[in-house]
């Protein structure tokens, strides 16, 4: 493999490496944020910001890469599909070498576990879908500060990743609401009927009921247009 996996290819494989069919796609769309699905990316940052991009044709070079910044004291890495960080101690704390960074099966298992720890992590007080944004940005930064990254991931999601799935499901794959919401395997599904897959919608809320004194059948009819949106 020397190139970037496609969306179909990911979502195809991570089952396989022991992430839930229900995690795939959230899990895809931040692979699409982070790499672009390149599964020999490497950033180097600084200030919290990327100061160097490269993407290599193998593993091995990847590694070497890494392995010769290490050498120089330069350990605030990110690695492989899944930008796993050198300095996090993500591997190093799971007993894994640095290149299994660039193994994007042994990279999606780490991934999601990372998202998962984040998640669990999240303040317990927060509504669920702040508290799955809360482990985006968390997984990003190592931090629970707001940052915008867990807009681009909704981007990435609806652009890149539900495509993937209509492509690969058909008509059977709705449109996602706009609004987040947790992951089934990560967080309890909301008691209503939607797709395990997609992680940001949500349950519509009920319509109260109009009484005959109060009814106005102009204002009632527009109430019940809610604009949903689809991903474009």
């Amino acid at each position: 493999m020397s190139g970037a996996l496609t969306v179909a290819a990911f979502l195809a494989l991570a089952p396989a490496c022991g992430v839930a069919t229900s995690e795939a796609p959230l899990l895809a769309a931040v692979v699409a944020a982070e790499s672009s699905f390149h599964p020999y990316a490497v950033n180097v940052n600084e200030a919290g910001r990327s100061i160097l991009s490269r993407r290599f044709g193998s593993a091995q070079e990847a590694t070497a890469y890494v392995e010769a910044l290490s050498a120089q004291g330069i350990t605030n890495i990110d690695m492989g599909a899944m930008q796993l960080n050198l300095r996090a101690g993500h591997l190093r704390r799971r007993g894994l070498p640095l290149a299994a960074a660039f193994d994007p099966c042994t990279a999606a298992r780490v991934g999601i576990e990372v998202l998962a720890d984040c998640y669990d992590r999240a303040p317990a007080q927060l509504a669920e879908q702040d508290r799955l944004d809360a482990a985006l940005h968390c997984y990003n930064s190592g931090r629970f500060v707001p940052n915008g990254y867990a807009a681009r991931v909704r981007v990435q999601f609806e652009r890149r990743v539900v495509p993937a799935l209509r492509a690969r499901d058909g008509a059977e794959v709705p449109a996602p609401a706009p609004s987040p919401r947790s992951s089934a395997a990560i967080a309890t599904r909301a008691a209503c009927s939607l797709p395990d897959w997609d992680v940001w919608a949500r349950c519509p809320a009920p319509v109260a009921p109009v009484s005959p004194q109060a009814r106005d059948d102009g204002p009632v009819l527009l109430r019940g247009r809610i604009a949903m949106g689809t991903p474009e």
